[in-house]
């Protein structure tokens, strides 16, 4: 998702890209 790189502590945190994961393969 665009709102993800948009934020750099998404990227700081692993477990938040992991959710996103998890919500986009939902």
């Amino acid at each position: 998702e665009p709102e993800a790189i948009a934020e750099p502590e998404a990227i700081a945190e692993p477990e938040a890209i992991a959710e996103a994961v998890e919500v986009t393969d939902a």
